[in-house]
């Protein structure tokens, strides 16, 4: 409504930058729960997602994809085009271990953040889901300047911390040690991965 021709202008930028992906886009069902005007219904956001699922395949490049509270939906709407072929990317992924697999089994990868630092239930949560994912499908992010690490808000005690990218070393460090795998090896798999998705 607000910008009608969004789509084409998002069109016209991933046609200029052939190397770029599509996205980040996605739902949260925090953002459809505000009361002001910067409220986006969920139905909405779904067919917002659609419309970059469209523009991701028409133009073969992988898609970022955002998710809060709402990955059942989520898988739903990638599961209805079936004939999607691209590399998704979900980013700073929050879901269950349980919803692993199928997402796999649509070409997603999960790719984590600081988020996965914060408050201990999340660290038990997150230690299943790293678990779940098969290695050729981890990525790892900075989420800069969102999703600082814990250990930032504790130093710092503040609400709000501007996270850095020279932080997702600390993620790795994170992961490789729940993976139990050297960090070393965990640098060269997300590397190669990323690789693969963006070509």
């Amino acid at each position: 409504e607000k910008f009608p021709d969004w789509i084409d202008i998002l069109e016209s930028y991933v046609k200029t930058f052939p190397s770029a992906g599509v996205g980040e886009c996605g739902i949260d069902k925090l953002w459809a729960r505000r009361k002001d005007k910067r409220s986006v219904d969920l139905e909405t956001q779904e067919n917002i997602v659609e419309l970059h699922m469209s523009l991701a395949e028409k133009y073969k490049r992988p898609l970022t994809l955002h998710c809060v509270k709402a990955y059942g939906r989520l898988l739903d709407i990638i599961s209805k085009k079936s004939s999607y072929e691209n590399p998704i990317i979900l980013h700073s992924y929050a879901g269950s271990s349980d919803m692993v697999p199928a997402f796999v089994d649509r070409n997603c990868y999960f790719s984590f953040s600081g988020g996965i630092t914060k408050r201990k239930e999340w660290q038990n949560k997150n230690e299943k889901v790293l678990a779940k994912v098969p290695l050729d499908r981890l990525l790892l992010e900075s989420d800069s300047p969102d999703q600082a690490l814990q250990s930032e808000y504790i130093e710092s005690k503040q609400t709000i911390v501007v996270n850095e990218p020279k932080y997702v070393r600390d993620v790795a460090k994170l992961m490789s040690s729940s993976l139990k795998i050297p960090i070393e090896d965990l640098a060269r798999v997300t590397t190669g991965n990323a690789i693969q998705v963006y070509g």
